[in-house]
């Protein structure tokens, strides 16, 4: 079987939400995926400029190596790419960038993805699968009829994780 897909979804809200080492944690982790790469950008990822260099590195290693990578748009708050937004995809995917939303461009990956596992990170979970966009783009590549299984990245920002930080943290005070 051929190496998983490693999504990152929403980079700039794990980074504006969890701190801009959780992003360096799941881009650290892109870094050394050894598969096809893929990120669903929002409308915070206007805040990932001390990144894009190393994801355009990468991407470059990656397409060496023969993986694919793609870089669209699905922004789940309606918000358009900002002013020179890098969608990317490598030579020979033909794409519609720009998504209304990450469960549209996770339906619009089900097929480019057909024969790879996933695993997903980025901007937000949860450990039950009830809520959060990462969870949503695994489930909405499987309701388009990709065939693989996903798992959560460790290095993804758990809805719940947080929300028992902040209950601990008004409880101490």
């Amino acid at each position: 079987m051929p190496q998983p897909v490693f999504i990152l979804v929403h980079p700039g809200s794990l980074a504006t939400h969890a701190g801009s080492h959780a992003l360096d944690d799941a881009i650290r982790e892109l870094e050394t995926h050894n598969g096809p790469l893929v990120i669903i950008d929002g409308f915070l990822s206007d805040k990932m400029n001390p990144f894009e260099f190393r994801l355009l590195r990468a991407f470059e290693r990656a397409v060496a190596r023969g993986d694919f990578v793609v870089r669209l748009w699905g922004c789940d708050g309606g918000e358009k790419p900002f002013k020179n937004w890098p969608g990317y995809a490598s030579h020979g995917i033909v794409i519609d960038h720009i998504h209304p939303d990450q469960e549209v461009a996770a339906a619009f990956l089900a097929p480019i993805v057909r024969s790879h596992d996933a695993i997903l990170t980025g901007a937000w979970a949860t450990h039950d699968g009830s809520s959060g966009c990462v969870n949503s783009v695994g489930k909405a590549m499987v309701q388009a009829g990709w065939p693989g299984v996903y798992r959560i990245s460790d290095t993804a920002l758990y809805e719940d994780e947080i929300d028992g930080k902040e209950e601990a943290e008004e409880t101490e005070e």
